[in-house]
């Protein structure tokens, strides 16, 4: 990751990294900023949080289900995550260095155990807007909406791993006779959170 960061400042002078590429498009919100969760372990935090701030995206003090975990891409153990997928922050170099946000599968490192708490209570949260897109996302591929195994599946997949599966189900179950359109226009009304 060093050799990497040293040769992402070799050729990327500050004023041509600026960019709109780490953010993304929520409906009914607009462009938005991707959010990243680094851990301050990471030796090179504060050179990557300014590339990923440079390029439209801001970073998080901890990790939420619409977040994105960074790593460096060796001795990822000597350092704690949240429990979801941990991608190599090459993904980012890399993108920016293409001038495109690439495919972050090939970069994923881990699917990180709970290693961190998470700082807030599952309970008698209002759902975000990132969250409802989610859940009607992951939700659409399944036959079988209502049975216990589909929302026990949630949990096992990591999609909503601050959600309890009995919250899910019943999220659902208030909204599923409604579009993700439907669900967000009503949500806003309620000052919801993107």
């Amino acid at each position: 990751c060093n050799r990497k960061m040293e040769q992402f400042r070799d050729t990327h002078s500050p004023d041509t990294t600026n960019s709109d590429i780490l953010t993304e498009t929520v409906p009914f919100y607009g462009k938005v900023s991707m959010l990243f969760y680094i851990p301050d372990s990471f030796e090179d935090k504060e050179a990557v949080v300014g590339l990923i701030q440079k390029n439209g995206g801001n970073t998080v003090s901890f990790h939420e289900c619409f977040t994105y975990q960074l790593g460096p891409p060796e001795n990822i153990g000597q350092h704690q995550f949240y429990e979801g997928e941990v991608f190599s922050v090459i993904w980012i170099l890399d993108s920016i260095q293409q001038g495109q946000l690439l495919d972050k599968d090939p970069y994923k490192l881990a699917v990180g155990k709970p290693e961190l708490e998470f700082p807030f209570s599952k309970k008698k949260i209002q759902y975000t807007g990132r969250e409802i897109i989610r859940i009607f996302d992951w939700i659409s591929g399944k036959k079988s909406q209502a049975s216990r195994k589909t929302w026990e599946s949630i949990s096992k997949e990591g999609v909503l791993f601050c959600r309890s599966k009995e919250s899910l189900k019943n999220f659902w179950k208030n909204w599923r006779n409604h579009s993700v359109d439907e669900c967000l226009k009503q949500m806003l009304t309620k000052d919801t959170k993107y």
